[in-house]
């Protein structure tokens, strides 16, 4: 499929890199999330509620253009309780949220510093960048930390607020990042981006670049996962088991011999 090979008629299924992921971890697992829209009851899990409450505070401050630190620390607190709000629904425990939000302070102050020396504290082109883009057969969406242009080219972010950094290898293979840097081309004809994954907690942004020939192999394998959820191909991936959270729901899971039984 040519990335180019764009199409007008919206009323498709939608695939999103986090779709994709799913189904290729476990069909049966993006059947239950994606087709009957289950929602289980998990423990919390505070990297996801810090995670959405961090996106969100750097969203406020591009969005209102106040580049300060001051501004960060005074509103990482009502914003992280306010994700804490809206995600922890779905958990059944909020107990250890201190630790949490003193996580939150920490990466202000890395991201903070870092940004004002490499010269990220400006105006974005976009913040929280939501793309719809119709191809023959679905859609492709998905939703872009941050594109802004801090020296002579223009970069595509994408936040991570944890610890662990991956490889070099890892990052070239994003198909995250692939199908962000092909949605930006494509809708805001930006020309030679670069992608990266921007570590604030380590005060780092691993860059790469993407071609056509990157674009054109994650959108074929976009369109062979479509064709098989079409055809209602959903198949179990039983050694996904143990960190899965839909047990309950899960009729393969009592056969999984994994140790999770």
């Amino acid at each position: 499929m040519e990335s180019g090979k764009l199409h007008t008629n919206m009323r498709k299924p939608k695939i999103s890199y986090s779709a994709l992921d799913t189904y290729n971890n476990c069909g049966h697992l993006y059947y239950l999330k994606y087709i009957r829209h289950i929602k289980p009851y998990i423990p919390i899990r505070y990297a996801l509620v810090t995670g959405v409450a961090f996106h969100a505070l750097i969203n406020k401050m591009y969005h209102s253009a106040q580049f300060s630190k001051e501004f960060l620390i005074r509103n990482w607190k009502p914003t992280f309780f306010q994700a804490l709000e809206e995600e922890g629904s779905a958990f059944s425990s909020t107990h250890d949220s201190g630790r949490y939000l003193n996580y939150g302070y920490g990466l202000i102050h890395k991201f903070f510093d870092f940004a004002e020396i490499n010269g990220y504290l400006i105006k974005p082109i976009a913040t929280e960048w939501p793309f719809t883009i119709a191809l023959e057969d679905f859609n492709v969406i998905g939703i872009v930390d941050l594109i802004i242009k801090p020296s002579t080219r223009t970069e595509i972010i994408d936040f991570k607020t944890g610890w662990k950094l991956p490889n070099m290898k890892d990052v070239e293979d994003s198909k995250q990042l692939t199908l962000y840097d092909w949605a930006v081309k494509n809708k805001l004809k930006i020309e030679n981006p670069t992608v990266g994954l921007f570590f604030p907690r380590k005060s780092i942004i691993i860059h790469s670049v993407r071609t056509e020939t990157d674009h054109n192999k994650v959108l074929s394998e976009l369109s062979e996962v479509n064709q098989k959820i079409a055809k209602k191909v959903f198949e179990p991936n039983l050694s996904n088991c143990k960190k899965c959270d839909f047990h309950r729901y899960c009729k393969f899971f009592k056969g999984a011999d994994n140790g999770t039984k």
